[in-house]
Parts: structure tokens; sequence; C-alpha cells
């Protein structure tokens, strides 16, 4: 993956992250905001997508990483495999 697709995975993230924080979890199927998930965002669609795909580059990245051991700087490597264990365990 590249540092595009990544940086991708990251915005969309953040922007559902917003609108997870400002809509109204009730779980109402009323409105756009219900017909969308956004009222129940957990078991959303979109924002479950959207976290497989951000999960899916940041773990593509660090195996890339352990891969060029030799090449890539150490704390580095190091930093994106404690966040990819961190961000898979918060998930499940």
């Amino acid at each position: 993956m590249d540092r595009t697709a990544r940086l991708v995975a990251l915005a969309t993230l953040l922007i559902i992250t917003i609108v997870f924080g400002l809509v109204r979890q009730d779980g109402s199927t009323t409105g756009i905001c219900g017909l969308l998930g956004f009222t129940h965002m957990t078991t959303s669609w979109i924002f479950n997508i959207l976290l497989f795909y951000f999960m899916t580059t940041i773990a593509l990245h660090t195996i890339h990483e352990l891969a060029n051991l030799r090449k890539q700087h150490p704390p580095i490597m190091m930093f994106h495999v404690a966040f990819t264990i961190i961000l898979i365990v918060a998930v499940f």
C-alpha cells in the first residue's frame, strides 16, 4: 500500500468518526442520518467497511516494514507494529 492509500483511509475514518460523535446514537431509522445508518454507527456498514479498510492498510504497511527490516528505521517500525496490535485489540 502506498502513502496515498493510507492517508485516504485515515482521512475517511477521521471524518466518519467525527460524524459518529456528532450524530445522536439512538438507533432510529428516520431521516437521512437514520437511513444511512449514522444513528447506529457501531453496526453501520459504512463505518465497518472504512474501519476494515484502515486496519488493512495499516496491517499491510506493517508487514511491508517487517519484510524490509534493514531498510526501515526501528522506531517507526515498532510504532506501526504497536499501533496495529492496539487497533486490532481495541476493535475486537
